[in-house]
């Protein structure tokens, strides 16, 4: 009788691993997109690019959503690879990813109402263009400090 499960190789194991953090680069093209299109205190001009650039804007979207797939999967890898060290700590290090991966899905869920807003006031007169620019400005501008570099860098605008 043949064994129902099939037990990979660690190095393959690792391999993939490895694959996977590398796929999960593609949030740097998200972010690049994001810093490219985010005007910093001008809502009207972060408007006008996301509008002008909306497939761009959505294919940053893609990009968060790819690297996230690929972070489930890779932390998913690291816990059957370091299980067999310490299940203990392998399984904290994996529910402290997962929760991680859980808190920026949700976070992500702002990238969307930029143009949702947008395309709203468009099509509606309940809210004017300024209104709507600057409730896009403020969501574009919420993720842009998602990015790590953003929590320790000094604002270099004027006020």
């Amino acid at each position: 009788m043949t064994d129902p499960t099939v037990k990979t190789s660690p190095r393959f194991q690792a391999r993939m691993a490895g694959v996977f953090a590398w796929i999960g680069t593609t949030e740097g093209f998200a972010i690049w997109v994001r810093s490219r299109l985010v005007v910093d205190r001008d809502a009207a001009a972060t408007a006008h690019n996301i509008l002008a650039h909306e497939l761009l804007y959505r294919w940053g979207i893609v990009g968060d959503v790819i690297s996230y797939v690929a972070f489930i999967v890779y932390t998913l890898l690291l816990y059957d690879l370091f299980r067999p060290v310490n299940r203990r700590l392998a399984l904290l290090a994996a529910v402290s990813n997962l929760v991680g991966v859980a808190i920026q899905l949700s976070i992500g869920v702002f990238l969307l109402a930029p143009l949702v807003v947008l395309e709203g006031a468009r099509s509606s007169s309940a809210v004017n263009v300024a209104q709507s620019q600057a409730q896009a400005s403020c969501f574009s501008t919420f993720m842009i400090m998602d990015t790590p570099s953003a929590w320790y860098l000094p604002d270099s605008g004027t006020s």
